[in-house]
């Protein structure tokens, strides 16, 4: 994927003003149904595509293989990659803890939304420590070691 693809992609899943994509495919948009229709919604296939987003970003910024070509010089992060994961980090934990406040999902919902937002997070702070190569299993493996 180009960067403006994928960068376009991150802003439809933080549900800010289109850029010519489907709402169905955004993930904040999905936690608005959800909260509109008091039904818990499939996020597997958002999520997936949101950790798939920050790998193509991981490869742009810090190039094909992060691990061997770490930097500590400073870079330029696009701020409109800065504010769409900002807002669908800052979104998705608002709706999770307005959602666990009114009781209005089950725990085992709640659960499995926090533990993708909690991923999220690990995967953008992966891109941004920038020395690390494979997002999914990097992130996977970072959360089970943050559970053990």
């Amino acid at each position: 994927m180009e960067y403006k693809e994928v960068v376009d992609k991150l802003w439809n899943h933080a549900n800010l003003p289109e850029r010519g994509l489907k709402r169905e495919d955004s993930f904040l948009f999905t936690a608005w149904q959800a909260e509109q229709t008091k039904s818990p919604q499939d996020f597997q296939r958002l999520y997936e595509d949101i950790l798939s987003c920050l790998a193509a970003i991981n490869t742009h910024l810090n190039g094909p293989v992060p691990s061997e070509t770490i930097s500590r010089n400073s870079r330029s992060i696009d701020s409109a990659l800065c504010y769409s994961m900002s807002c669908i980090l800052s979104g998705g934990w608002s709706d999770h803890f307005k959602w666990s406040q009114k009781g209005a999902f089950h725990k085992d919902f709640l659960d499995e939304f926090a533990s993708m937002l909690v991923r999220i997070g690990i995967a953008w702070n992966i891109v941004l420590a920038g020395d690390m190569d494979n997002i999914p299993e990097d992130t996977e493996l970072e959360f089970r070691m943050r559970q053990a």
